[in-house]
């Protein structure tokens, strides 16, 4: 008998978000293991059919459409009544969302409040025996730990980002739509809006390529040379731990294990020595290329290209390249 799995859709920018199409992915992987309805909730205000065609697209069984004015921003309070009020009526087996800022918020929350287990912070899901089993970071990311979970009920996991990747798209729709109504949330929620400060540049997190500073970059100012090379290629500027405390680049920009995780087409590091918890943050990289003085650093052994040298000779000798590359010269 096929069991019923939810992924929890969140949007960014009014568009559904990267992490939740993510999830997506992980659920159509786990469907491998055992026959799953994969379904998607899909909650906001003033819902049109192009908010949310994207996920008519996944290759997945239904989605649940609920427009409702506390939907306008995430309220804590109402989605979890909603998604509890619904367990109730479908019996969901498996509940799934992105261990972004607002999963971080729902899944424990939503985990007490239907009083059943909780796998936190994935980076691999899957069902065996009967048991939900998961691999998850600890001590911050030196350790990969499996983890279990038996309980009666629905059973209910985080998936970190950027470890699944985007689900191929179907032409053929096939996925049912099903409206819900709601009749609102009547208690005191917590309203998350997401602020971020992007300084004119983009978002790390939706990069596909991303040029990385550390301590040796030595000054805030030296972070323009890192600047010209990802506004020459399209991508972002990243930095590590030690560059944010330093002041140099505002902590939306640090990649790792306390900054963001992220998986781009290509990662430049430059001046980056591989703290083990940076290289959790972006060593899924499909490529990487690290440019350090020492030959020996963690970083150089996980390169997919390993530039021994000085980066302030480096980048730019890289930059004139890949500048005569796009106009042809």
């Amino acid at each position: 008998m096929s069991q019923r799995l939810w992924t929890i859709v969140f949007t960014k920018d009014d568009k559904i978000s990267r992490e939740s199409l993510e999830v997506i992915s992980a659920a159509k992987q786990m469907g491998k293991d055992i026959d799953l309805t994969i379904e998607a909730i899909f909650a906001g205000h003033k819902i049109s059919v192009e908010d949310y065609r994207e996920l008519l697209h996944q290759g997945i069984d239904r989605v649940y459409i609920i427009d409702h004015k506390d939907f306008r921003d995430f309220n804590l309070g109402a989605m979890k009544e909603l998604i509890s009020e619904m367990a109730e009526k479908y019996s969901p087996s498996i509940i799934l969302m992105p261990a972004n800022v607002y999963g971080k918020e729902l899944a424990p929350s939503l985990s007490g409040m239907l009083k059943t287990g909780l796998l936190a912070d994935c980076i691999e899901i899957r069902h065996r025996d009967g048991f939900l089993e998961c691999t998850r970071p600890i001590y911050a990311g030196r350790i990969l730990s499996k983890v279990k979970l038996d309980c009666d009920g629905v059973k209910i996991a985080s998936i970190r980002p950027h470890v699944y990747p985007v689900p191929e798209t179907v032409d053929e729709v096939t996925t049912e739509v099903e409206i819900v109504q709601y009749n609102g949330f009547s208690g005191a929620g917590a309203v998350i809006r997401e602020i971020q400060e992007t300084l004119g540049g983009m978002d790390i997190s939706e990069a596909n390529i991303i040029v990385s500073g550390g301590k040796g970059m030595k000054s805030a100012e030296n972070f323009a040379l890192l600047e010209d090379l990802a506004r020459l290629l399209g991508g972002a500027v990243g930095a590590s731990r030690s560059a944010v405390d330093e002041g140099w680049r505002p902590h939306h920009d640090q990649v790792g294990q306390t900054g963001k995780v992220v998986m781009p087409d290509l990662y430049i590091a430059c001046g980056i020595s591989g703290a083990v918890q940076h290289l959790v943050g972006m060593n899924r990289s499909k490529c990487i290329v690290a440019i350090n003085k020492d030959p020996d650093a963690p970083i150089m052994k996980i390169a997919d290209y390993a530039i021994v040298g000085d980066l302030f000779e480096m980048i730019p000798i890289l930059t004139e390249k890949f500048r005569k590359c796009r106009t042809g010269g």
